[in-house]
């Protein structure tokens, strides 16, 4: 049997929503923790995860979680920030 890759997907706005919902149809995949800076986008899709980890800050995720890869979903800016920090910790991150 194969071991499930654990993803954090951070941000979870449009783009975000749409790569939760590929992660959760895949199989192979398990998405153990989202993250949003914004509480109202973080609660809406929470909503949709059950038994998914939230967070409000990346910070909290690095600090917190042991995931197998990242996925981001942020503005240009954010993205390039989000990628500096988990490159220290994750082999495998996904910018979009």
């Amino acid at each position: 049997m194969i071991d499930r890759v654990r993803i954090a997907q951070i941000g979870c706005g449009y783009w975000g929503s749409n790569l939760i919902h590929n992660v959760a149809a895949d199989p192979e995949s398990e998405l153990a923790t989202i993250c949003d800076s914004d509480p109202v986008v973080l609660q809406r899709v929470a909503g949709k995860c059950s038994a998914v980890a939230q967070f409000g800050s990346l910070d909290e995720v690095l600090a917190q979680v042991s995931m197998d890869a990242v996925v981001i979903a942020a503005s240009p800016d954010g993205a390039s920030y989000c990628c500096n920090l988990c490159s220290r910790t994750y082999n495998f991150i996904m910018a979009y």
